[in-house]
């Protein structure tokens, strides 16, 4: 109906996935990296899991089409079947014969075996991927677990990936299925689109759709980001119906109010406190798709809410993150600023371990000089997570992050858009200790409580085994094991930025960047630098490649880009910025 009045050749925003409109954000090429470097491990598992709509069945379809040639690839769509439809359906995709009428499990296997011995001896690779896997039943992951035991005397002649939503780590975190969990060899969680990276989604797709100019104003950018939680297939109902909407009037531009009222007719009546981020919000849009959603609601970050002590999402804190280009503010119309909280008297906790059973107890108190001092006792880290006086929200978790980085003139309020100077900027991660040790940088964590509610706390300290947390600006410490049970690796650090900005480079590559990584390589190596540095990107720089990005928690694959030239720089610099342990 719009297509013609705003000059589309054809509608931009449709659901039906079309490889033409494919947009790989960051986080989609990274967790396509992973996938990639699983098809080239030896047996185990390789697990992908995101939320509805975030494109996992995108990458997907990319990682089919960058399979090497020597790799065959099973797919199974529905794994919502039996142990010998299963296996029946594997070897269908490989074209493994079988007689019809005998489909008993042993047999199949049998040929299956015969099948990728073969294969093996003729130097090809067998992968399996089985999409929706949240939906595998107990007993065929099972099977899937026993066709890793399809092996030579040195090689697995299978390698599986399991894709599917959250839930399939919850299934795999079940006591009977551990031996599953076990070997997993790699893990990726793909997290929605950032601010910038949707309004970045949104003129890709108008582009191939014929239209060049961007009719979406900026402050529409940031509430569609807002309403949809960053998920590809909801940014693309609300910009359709947004589009609709401004015909409708005869607009030829898009801004928030049109996106407010078109929403809003999606949605149908909403009550008169509406405010953009609510948390029923994206469960309903998503109930509107006809699929069931466990807790997305949940993962709403309500920039208007800061100081309420409300639970946040960490990777919605993200929709501030300082970036080059990105778009400004909503009118302070439409979010309300968030008022900074009064700091908290410092308080030092020191943990002790929890006898068994475990029991209350007061800890030892340290006071720092400098500050007024409170004493708090404490049992655990529920009790932290729950006071009323420790609000653990956005705007507290900021003030005490910024506090360490001597960000004096920087607005907690304002999140990552807060910091003063364009040298420093947030990003959002999600990894383990081994990853934090390696940034060696304070971090704002996300825990989950008992009541599944979402709390933010800096991580100000981490040397060897204990951690030093900030809750709201109280000080306590704690064995990484007490803390586990909370955190589910995503977590928030402010980096400094690379001097420039460089290409990404790979192994083959030729340019003036190569000469500079392998100089700044070998500044943090301690050796001489090169006198005659090659430009030519070699097999040994992309060996000294892989042994910084391993050493720093980043993706493990040789190919310097942004986030690694940063690391890099940092690393060069020999910089005073604040660190989680000195000795790191």
């Amino acid at each position: 109906m719009y297509t013609e009045y705003f000059g589309f050749t054809e509608p931009p925003f449709s659901i039906t996935p079309d490889p033409r409109y494919l947009y790989l954000s960051g986080r989609h090429r990274e967790a396509l990296a992973h996938l990639v470097y699983g098809v080239g491990e030896s047996g185990g598992f390789v697990q992908l899991t995101g939320e509805v709509g975030t494109g996992k069945t995108t990458v997907i379809r990319v990682l089919m089409e960058q399979l090497p040639d020597n790799v065959d690839a099973a797919v199974v769509l529905n794994p919502r079947m039996t142990v010998p439809e299963l296996l029946a359906s594997i070897c269908d995709e490989l074209r493994v014969a079988y007689e019809p009428a005998d489909r008993s499990p042993k047999t199949l296997i049998d040929r299956l075996n015969a099948y990728l011995l073969d294969a093996h001896a003729r130097g090809r690779r067998t992968v399996l991927i089985i999409d929706e896997a949240q939906d595998l039943s107990p007993e065929v992951l099972e099977q899937v677990r026993l066709l890793t035991n399809l092996e030579t005397a040195r090689h697995k002649l299978l390698q599986i990936f399991l894709i599917g939503q959250p839930e399939l780590k919850s299934l795999l975190s079940r006591n009977d299925l551990r031996q599953v969990a076990q070997r997993i060899t790699a893990r990726y969680h793909l997290t929605p689109l950032s601010r910038y990276e949707t309004g970045e989604y949104i003129r890709h797709r108008l582009r191939i759709a014929g239209q060049p100019e961007c009719m979406f104003t900026e402050s529409a950018f940031i509430l569609i980001h807002r309403l949809s939680a960053g998920i590809p297939r909801l940014i693309n109902i609300i910009c359709d119906r947004s589009l609709l909407g401004a015909y409708s009037r005869h607009l030829k531009e898009v801004d928030s109010r049109v996106v407010k009222r078109a929403t809003r007719e999606v949605m149908g009546d909403l009550p008169g406190s509406w405010h953009p981020s609510r948390r029923f919000y994206v469960p309903a849009l998503l109930v509107l798709l006809g699929v069931v959603v466990g807790a997305v609601g949940a993962t709403w970050f309500s920039g208007g809410k800061g100081v309420t002590g409300e639970p946040v999402a960490l990777q919605q804190v993200e929709s501030s993150v300082v970036r080059e280009s990105s778009p400004p503010e909503v009118a302070a119309a439409e979010l309300p600023p968030v008022a900074a909280p009064e700091p908290l008297p410092k308080v030092v906790i020191t943990r002790a371990p929890d006898p068994e059973p475990p029991a209350p107890q007061v800890d030892e108190v340290e006071t720092a000089p400098e500050e007024p001092v409170a004493t708090l006792a404490v049992a655990g880290i529920d009790e932290l997570l729950s006071g009323r006086n420790l609000p653990n929200d956005v705007a507290s978790a900021f003030y005490d992050l910024f506090k360490l980085w001597g960000m004096a003139d920087a607005d907690p309020a304002r999140g990552c858009t807060g910091i003063p100077t364009n040298r420093f900027k947030c990003e959002v991660r999600k990894g383990s200790w081994t990853t934090l040790r390696g940034i060696n940088r304070p971090a704002v964590l996300e825990l989950v409580d008992g009541s599944a509610k979402r709390h933010l706390v800096v991580l100000e300290g981490l040397h060897e085994n204990e951690a030093t947390l900030l809750f709201s600006g109280v000080e306590a410490r704690f064995n990484i094991r007490k803390i586990d049970p909370y955190w589910y690796g995503d977590f928030l650090v402010i980096t400094s930025e690379p001097p420039r900005e460089r290409p990404t480079v790979r192994a083959g590559v030729r340019n003036d960047t190569v000469v500079w990584l392998r100089l700044q390589l070998a500044r943090i190596n301690g050796g001489p630098p090169p006198a005659n540095p090659s430009d030519l990107f070699d097999q040994e720089l992309k060996k000294q490649v892989i042994e910084f990005q391993q050493s720093r928690g980043l993706t493990a694959d040789g190919i310097a880009g942004a986030r690694t030239y940063r690391e890099i720089a940092k690393a060069a610099a020999g910089d005073d910025l604040p660190v989680l342990d000195a000795g790191g």
